[in-house]
């Protein structure tokens, strides 16, 4: 028995010193075994490689393509309500195998899946063993198909590799404006931004001409106003003697174009211009520009792009957010005595629809309306903005898919400052970070849920995880502005607060440094434990970690081990 008690003692001594040693810990670190007590996560060992997300609100549901497959999943419990199996046939795969060595793209990935508003149909388009092909597919029912012609060609509108960046965006009038890069020819790439389904012509951007496109990332397609926005980047063909440089991108055309000739299948209102994040240096004369944009957010109801751009792969780590306003059409001018031939009206004649005049290439630069952001820690792949209660939440997951950050932005007179209020690991333990990449990200703002879409899985996040915090002092000092103190229930809860309005100057960055008392775990289950006097025990177990004492806070009071049924 004294040798039991020694035991105990020892155990008991070893958990106070190992809480007392720790007073660092950060409460704005999650665990993903901790995220899952707040996620909701889908996966199945035959599915992979999830990509394309549509949100399906008119049904409740999620739709998302994968490799061979495409699922519906229930926003509410995301349960899974349909899993429809689309493969390559054996005769594409055959074809497929004697053009390219890479065995693994003679599959179908799925890589668009879009709603069509005015009458709920779905277009699904996939990779198909390098001969991309789409169908229009019931939302509610996958296998049953809406339209005469039962597979239409992909071309243009779903890359051919699946490694390749492909964008779209399916506009109310039924039309879809694609970009990605088609490979007719194995090894011959043409990228390629596109209209279709249009009741005037099927139009693109001129093919194999670098001055439209150069070895183009396709990032975004936005549809504001009278034009379609296409956000990208690609080898610049500026200053030439300096080397090959990464450029970013903004190129719009507008809708009501019907091509450059009568029997032309090529933009006629097409231009670019370049977009700039970059950071003053000291001397406020000279700059650092972050040249590759990677992720881009539009908030419609503030009208602002916010745009995530990295450094280049050369070693340096950087990345800065910019924010921009809708550009203003003096941008896109080539010159002021052609304006009247840059208009873009659906009542103009055939004759007066718009022409792109002078250079492709517009010589103005679109620069960001504020400070840029800088985090010189990572590289951001995905980048998500919520405006709630007059605050801006901004939600950043890392290149290589690892963190999900959430950043409060602050604001003081003129100055604007990321603080870090979360940081939540994505990446379960036992995959390799070789096999894990986060591919899309949505975010349903009437909800307050993130969608990702990975490698592996499908995961549902709520924006904020306010029962972590068991204190009002751990609730206030975490500054998460989804979360407040509710003394009738003593928790915190999700802000309730109609607006931050009011005490927007007494929101500041996370106290890590806030003293904090120690609480217990609860038990573990019981389980049997041999002691060295030989019998046969027992046992359970808790940890003063929940949360930890910190900054001179107290110890947990009580055992932490628990003996019972001794043989």
């Amino acid at each position: 028995m004294k040798k039991l008690l020694l035991v105990i003692f020892y155990l008991l001594l070893f958990n106070i010193c190992s809480i007392i040693a720790d007073k660092s810990f950060d409460f704005h670190l999650i665990s993903y075994n901790e995220l899952l007590t707040s996620a909701q996560v889908y996966q199945n060992d035959d599915d992979h490689m999830f990509d394309a997300i549509t949100i399906d609100q008119q049904h409740d549901q999620i739709i998302v393509g994968a490799k061979n497959v495409i699922i519906r999943l229930s926003l509410g419990d995301f349960q899974l309500l349909e899993r429809f199996k689309w493969e390559s046939s054996t005769n594409e795969k055959a074809i497929c195998h004697n053009q390219i060595q890479t065995f693994n793209e003679c599959e179908n990935y799925i890589r668009v899946i879009a709603l069509r508003s005015h009458d709920q149909s779905l277009l699904t388009c996939g990779t198909n063993a390098y001969h991309p092909i789409c169908v229009w597919r019931r939302p509610d029912s996958l296998s049953t198909f809406v339209s005469n012609e039962k597979f239409i060609s992909g071309s243009g509108k779903s890359p051919y590799n699946s490694q390749y960046s492909s964008v779209y965006n399916l506009i109310d009038t039924g039309e879809l404006y694609s970009a990605t890069i088609n490979e007719p020819i194995f090894g011959v790439n043409d990228p390629l931004i596109q209209r279709s389904f249009s009741l005037k012509k099927q139009l693109r951007t001129q093919q194999h001409d670098s001055n439209w496109l150069k070895n183009p990332y396709f990032v975004r397609i936005l549809n504001i106003g009278q034009y379609m926005y296409t956000f990208f980047r690609e080898t610049s063909l500026e200053h030439l003697s300096c080397g090959m440089n990464v450029y970013s991108r903004l190129a719009r055309v507008c809708k009501y174009d019907d091509g450059a000739m009568q029997f032309s299948d090529t933009f006629r209102s097409y231009s670019k211009l370049r977009i700039l994040c970059s950071k003053k240096l000291l001397n406020e004369i000279n700059s650092f520009d972050f040249n590759e944009l990677q992720s881009i957010y539009f908030h419609s109801s503030l009208n602002l792009i916010y745009g995530a751009f990295n450094v280049p792969k050369s070693g340096l780590i950087g990345s800065a957010i910019c924010i921009y306003t809708e550009s203003n059409d003096s941008y896109w001018m080539p010159s002021s005595t052609e304006q009247d031939m840059e208009k873009c009206d659906s009542s103009l004649s055939n004759e007066l629809l718009p022409v792109s005049s002078g250079p492709v290439l517009r010589s103005k630069v679109l620069q960001s309306s504020f400070n840029a952001l800088i985090l010189d820690d990572i590289r951001i792949g995905h980048l998500l903005v919520d405006h709630f209660n007059d605050l801006t939440i901004l939600f950043v997951i890392t290149l290589d898919g690892l963190w999900l950050r959430k950043y409060s932005l602050i604001v003081h007179e003129n100055d604007k400052q990321l603080c870090l209020i979360e940081q939540i690991e994505l990446k379960p333990s036992m995959i390799s970070s070789d096999e894990w990449k986060v591919n899309k990200a949505e975010f349903i703002s009437q909800k307050k849920e993130i969608i990702l879409t990975t490698s592996k899985s499908v995961l549902k996040i709520s924006v904020a995880r306010c029962n972590r915090f068991n204190t009002s002092h751990l609730c206030s000092a975490a500054m998460d502005p989804y979360c407040t103190w509710d003394n009738y229930y003593q928790r915190c809860t999700f802000s309730k607060l109609l607006s931050w309005k009011n005490f927007r100057q007494l929101l500041t960055c996370p106290i890590l440094n806030i003293t904090m008392d120690g609480s217990w775990t609860s038990w573990s289950s019981w389980s049997t434990c041999q002691q060295e006097t030989g019998e046969t025990c027992q046992c359970r177990t808790r940890t003063c970690t929940q949360p930890k004492p910190q900054f001179g806070g107290k110890l947990c009071q009580g055992n932490f081990i628990e003996i019972n049924r001794c043989e």
